[in-house]
């Protein structure tokens, strides 16, 4: 800690300063948002993640960090760094229960908790808590 110096500046992912602007962008209409169409499947990660990003943004003074290890496809798509420590956040579009990357990372650095957020309700399953991601702003 602090994460800050632990950044690799030139590892980086980008994001759109807003989930509206990043739709109309990629011409995403509000039909193809609200069915399940072939072309939202592969979108719905993406929008998940930065609808995540805005709400902890909108939360907390948050400068972006995440984790990815060099040796494998492991990755966490936020580390937020609060009272408790660091704390990983595993973004997940829909109510997929797997979060191999996640595992990993608490068997590597054995944070106090880690959390998940997804379509699923409330859950605590030993260090990983499921929250919905509507709530994801008040956990931060």
């Amino acid at each position: 800690m602090p994460l800050r110096a632990y950044c690799e500046l030139d590892a980086f992912k980008v994001y759109f300063l807003d989930i509206g602007l990043l739709s109309c962008m990629s011409g995403l209409t509000s039909n193809i948002l609200t069915t399940n169409d072939d072309i939202f499947v592969e979108f719905k990660g993406i929008l998940t993640e930065q609808f995540v990003l805005q709400e902890i943004k909108s939360a907390i003074d948050y400068f972006g960090y995440y984790y990815t290890n060099k040796t494998s496809t492991s990755e966490i798509d936020f580390l937020i760094n609060n009272s408790d420590g660091i704390i990983p956040i595993e973004v997940k579009a829909g109510i997929n229960l797997k979060a191999k990357s996640l595992k990993t990372y608490i068997d590597k650095y054995n944070p106090p908790y880690a959390i998940k957020t997804s379509l699923l309700n409330y859950a605590v399953n030993e260090k990983i808590k499921n929250f919905p991601l509507y709530c994801i702003r008040d956990i931060v």
